[in-house]
């Protein structure tokens, strides 16, 4: 059956649920706590069924055989300039997930240092390895280890190695995360009650954002994060996966089984000024699911696909520039830099807002039906499979009688406002 609302297949989705579903399992947060979520139908514990698959980097849930329990790094240049606008990338303990946050990680570093060369990456990441394999690893993805500690990393310690900088432009975390608790960093969680992190508002410059990365990070942690920092925040309404740029040139979930016939990439010649190798850290990236989230905590009863931003206290017009601005650290088919079009900017926005199948051109029925959507004033277009959450500045809930979400459609307005803002003659320089 084909729902024409979606331009999918239901029955191709379906198939491949149980799939995704392992993955979601493997990628999802791993630690069980209190457990009353809004979105959730959940079980009376965590549903634990594919944590052997084979994915690429999936390691056992082990602590490495190491004194240094996270490292502080900063990406290609020999120490870190407290003075200079620096983009904060944090990574939270990947169990089985392994270093594919690092990886991630290392490819949104390489970006940023390209397309700001006057600002500076600092990483702030668990160590996954064991003895000095893991600082041996982020040297080779061109990172410079400042120090490691022998403290787990928590939302105190972060907030300690960032408050020696001056100027923050971006942040990014890479975690598991949950509704209830928030996105895992490795001794805690920062959540909605991450109360320390408040001291960090000043540091953020007028064009910074953040996003958090992970399973279900936006129901909370990212709207209590905008009003804390006073920035635009993302976050997920739904489970997260890796991808990785395919041979058939897009980038598709980082598993055999879900992605097309043939091998993924070496090199990466798409996103970057030159090609940079996937060894090199240049090939991966975190998406969300275009379902409702089912895995180790629960199964939802709505969602949406794609990373919503919350602008706190921050004016819409200055939030949609951020939102705009924020889309040159994405990892996609697109080079974009601070001097691309506008339609170049467009392009990467329908990556970053809409799904990947292996089987058919989902994508492109997506970005056909973003532009029939703009065309018809169809607010209600989206190609999320299931109900999708309704939304306002602060919350997203299940819609109830009478509710129709057009979240996805309004995301997608705002963001070509703010696209159009960075991209005319003229706009404010970026700094």
């Amino acid at each position: 059956m084909l729902n024409r609302k979606y331009h999918l297949s239901e029955e191709l989705w379906l198939e491949d649920t149980v799939k995704a579903l392992l993955i979601c399992l493997t990628f999802c947060s791993l630690n069980a706590g209190a457990q009353d979520f809004s979105a959730m139908e959940i079980h009376e514990r965590p549903l634990n069924g594919g944590m052997e698959r084979g994915i690429p980097g999936l390691m056992p849930d082990a602590r490495p055989n190491s004194t240094v329990l996270y490292y502080v790094a900063v990406w290609g240049r020999p120490a870190l300039d407290r003075n200079l606008p620096t983009h904060v990338i944090v990574t939270g303990h990947g169990g089985k997930a392994g270093t594919l946050f690092q990886n991630v990680s290392a490819a949104r570093a390489q970006k940023y240092a390209e397309v700001f060369p006057d600002h500076q990456v600092m990483l702030i990441t668990v160590n996954e390895l064991d003895d000095d394999d893991n600082a041996r690893k982020l040297e080779s993805w061109g990172f410079t280890i400042l120090h490691g500690r022998s403290s787990m990393l928590s939302v105190s310690y972060m907030v300690d190695e960032m408050r020696v900088l001056k100027k923050v432009a971006s942040f990014d975390l890479y975690s598991h995360a949950n509704e209830a608790n928030g996105a895992s960093l490795d001794a805690d969680y920062l959540s909605k009650n991450s109360r320390e992190v408040r001291v960090l508002k000043g540091l953020f410059t007028a064009n910074a954002w953040a996003a958090i990365h992970g399973c279900n990070s936006g129901w909370s942690v990212a709207p209590a994060l905008a009003d804390m920092w006073g920035i635009p925040v993302s976050g997920s309404f739904t489970g997260t996966h890796f991808e990785r740029l395919h041979t058939a040139g897009d980038f598709y979930p980082y598993d055999l089984a879900l992605a097309p016939p043939g091998p993924f990439a070496v090199e990466n010649p798409l996103s970057y000024n030159q090609p940079i190798s996937c060894a090199g850290g240049g090939c991966m990236r975190m998406h969300p699911d275009p379902y409702r989230y089912w895995g180790e905590w629960g199964v939802a009863t709505h969602g949406l696909g794609f990373m919503r931003f919350f602008c706190g206290p921050v004016r819409s017009p200055d939030c949609e520039r951020r939102m705009a601005l924020s889309l040159v650290g994405y990892i996609g088919k697109t080079n974009l830099n601070l001097q691309s079009t506008a339609a170049e900017f467009t392009s990467v926005l329908k990556e970053y807002m809409c799904p990947i199948h292996r089987d058919q051109p989902v994508r492109n029925a997506c970005e056909q039906g973003i532009d029939r959507a703009l065309a018809s004033g169809d607010m209600q277009y989206t190609p999320f499979i299931g109900k999708s959450s309704v939304c306002n500045a602060t919350l997203c809930w299940e819609p109830q009688a009478g509710e129709v979400s057009i979240a996805f459609m309004e995301a997608v307005q705002a963001f070509l406002r703010g696209i159009q803002a960075i991209t005319v003659p003229n706009a404010i320089a970026i700094r």
